[in-house]
């Protein structure tokens, strides 16, 4: 068993079997955080140990940047094999998936925890923050959002969204699967939008 370290990207434990099999370091050091958050005393199994392969957020920006993220990330782990969690200073944070024809994909934490999944590196403004530029040079733009709530997909494969506005005002916005914001209509223009009993502005 060796380990090695790599000009660009993580390092790995390398294993002299038959066929050899790589471990990844930074996916290894992610999986003995998510066991420690489920048990304190929980084991970390085997882990990297030069210093340079101990460096998640070093490894993980690079994902980041390919993914086409331009936040500044300030924190970073692997959640399971392939996919990582990035934090970012003052706006809403990432999750990242590497493809199998290794491209990336990335999905933003205020989406994801609408399905309880967990960002631990993303507070609850940094969440609301997103929104900002979503509706920004729209008719919603003065909206700051205090919450939001997901109505469903329409035809168009549209992800339908009611944002509640500090000031008590509402909107329903339209979002592309990019996370693009095709359209913004008032609570009165939304008012026959959604299922029965659950139309318009409920926030």
């Amino acid at each position: 068993m060796f380990e090695v370290a790599c000009a660009t990207g993580p390092g790995y434990i390398v294993v002299n079997s038959t066929p050899p099999q790589t471990y990844d370091c930074v996916e290894l050091l992610g999986a003995a955080e998510q066991a420690r958050l489920a048990d304190p005393n929980a084991t970390a199994g085997q882990q990297c140990t030069l210093p340079v392969n101990l460096d998640a957020l070093r490894v993980i920006r690079q994902y980041a940047v390919a993914a086409g993220v331009s936040c500044t990330v300030d924190q970073a782990s692997a959640v399971r094999v392939g996919n990582y969690e990035i934090g970012c200073a003052g706006a809403d944070g990432y999750w990242l998936s590497r493809e199998t024809d290794g491209s990336w994909n990335k999905m933003p934490c205020w989406y994801l925890t609408m399905d309880n999944l967990t960002c631990r590196f993303t507070d609850a403004s940094e969440r609301l923050s997103a929104w900002r530029p979503m509706v920004a040079n729209t008719a919603a733009s003065a909206c700051d959002v205090s919450q939001y709530r997901r109505v469903g997909i329409d035809a168009r494969r549209q992800f339908i969204f009611e944002l509640k506005c500090q000031d008590g005002s509402g909107w329903f916005v339209r979002v592309s699967p990019e996370f693009e914001t095709r359209e913004v209509l008032t609570c009165t223009e939304a008012a026959n939008i959604g299922r029965e009993g659950n139309r318009g502005c409920q926030l």
